[in-house]
């Protein structure tokens, strides 16, 4: 193992790496093998995992964005992290080009079901990616975001060299208009590539919601990370108060979650307008009603069980059990979104949706343990470090 003034560097195991391209490969030949069998099921599970590794990714990048504006020190010592977990973006661009390019037209069929199938009526319709402002507006929200999480990364990594605190301030700056362009941008993107599905279908809260879901499954890979770690022996760098810290904004940002899908919800169910409560009659029956349940089980309440008390959330097995579940239902959550408007009644859950998945969260992690493995675990020269690892940065200045 190498260090870097004390740091551990990490390095990528062989094997590791072999079965992450592996899996990989066995996801895009699933992939491809969908195309052939089934088009429009195979799109929507593609289209589920772009928004879910990207959105991960720029959770990620809003992590970082926001410790930085506030001014925290607690996180630094696992910023590096969050920094790695933004790889996935410049690959994300590539992915967003394929949907449009080669995706063509799905078509949504929205069946009613349930006591009021008489009250509503939603057309057939169809959801082309090709169109060229659509396009152009995509390609343009995710250059955006790589190009502004790179620089806060590229400043970072910069100061490992210098130790100049100019990196620290120009990220301040950097990571304000990462917030208010890709907060807005992305309630766009979401729009584009989701709410566009049941175009009959509105609601105003629903880019956050996505975007609340998506911060969420960021803290919890980066939870997940944290954890990976400890269990190797560095817990001198993360420590059991990451843990904890980790832990509080898991539980706080799932119960934000489950206010947004309930405000929703609400919202809809008081209206009774015909073409807003199409967008619940069809997800809250039949089988989508079972999966309509474990999302909320699986977002919200097994997180709110695990780390309610301060023993779970400074337990490494609670906090990661509570972040795998995050995970879990994050996938189900996008999959609620996108599928029931193209499947029609009955859901599709098998190889064709899990191996593509599979071979997506493969190439994030590979991406990330490469971006780890080329610098320090710790940024060993930021001057707030001290705040986040006293004892590690006593020992460096003396």
């Amino acid at each position: 193992m190498r260090k870097t003034l004390g740091v551990p560097r990490f390095e990528v195991a062989a094997r590791a790496r072999k079965f992450l391209l592996a899996l990989v490969v066995l996801g895009l030949a699933t992939f491809a093998l969908g195309l052939a069998i089934d088009a429009r099921r195979t799109w929507v599970d593609y289209l589920i995992a772009l928004v879910y590794v990207t959105g991960v990714g720029l959770g990620a990048a809003l992590f970082i964005a926001t410790q930085y504006v506030c001014g925290a020190g607690w996180s630094i010592a696992i910023r590096r992290i969050p920094e790695a977990m933004t790889s996935i973006l410049l690959p994300s661009i590539g992915g967003v080009l394929l949907l449009c390019v080669g995706s063509g037209a799905l078509s949504a069929t929205v069946e009613s079901a349930g006591t009021h199938a008489a009250e509503v009526a939603v057309p057939v319709h169809e959801v082309s990616f090709r169109d060229p402002l659509l396009a152009l507006r995509l390609l343009g929200c995710f250059l955006l975001w790589w190009v502004l999480s790179r620089s806060l990364v590229a400043s970072s990594r910069r100061q490992d060299a210098d130790g100049d605190v100019l990196h620290t301030q120009r990220n301040v700056r950097n990571s304000a208009l990462l917030i208010l362009f890709g907060v807005w941008t992305f309630c766009l993107a979401s729009a584009d590539l989701l709410m566009s599905l049941q175009p009959d279908w509105n609601s105003t809260i629903f880019g956050v919601l996505t975007l609340a879901g998506a911060f969420l499954a960021s803290l919890a890979v980066l939870a997940l990370f944290v954890v990976a770690f400890r269990r190797r022996g560095w817990t001198q760098l993360f420590t059991e108060a990451h843990v904890y810290d980790l832990g509080r904004l898991l539980l706080a940002f799932s119960i934000f979650w489950i206010y947004l899908w309930g405000s929703q919800h609400l919202l809809i169910w008081y209206s009774n307008q015909p073409e807003e409560t199409s967008f619940y009659v069809l997800r809250h029956s039949g089988s989508w009603g079972v999966l309509s349940i474990a999302n909320v089980l699986l977002n919200w309440l097994v997180p709110f069980g695990l780390l309610l008390t301060r023993a779970g959330r400074q337990s490494d097995r609670r906090v990661g059990a509570a972040a795998l579940s995050i995970l879990i239902g994050h996938w189900l959550d996008l999959y609620l979104v996108v599928a029931p408007p193209v499947l029609g009644t009955t859901p599709s859950i098998g190889p064709l949706e899990i191996l593509p998945f599979a071979g997506a969260c493969a190439l994030f992690v590979l991406l990330a343990l490469r971006s780890l493995a080329h610098s320090p675990l710790v940024p060993i020269r930021d001057p707030y470090l001290i705040e986040s690892l006293p004892d590690l940065a006593a020992a460096h200045e003396h």
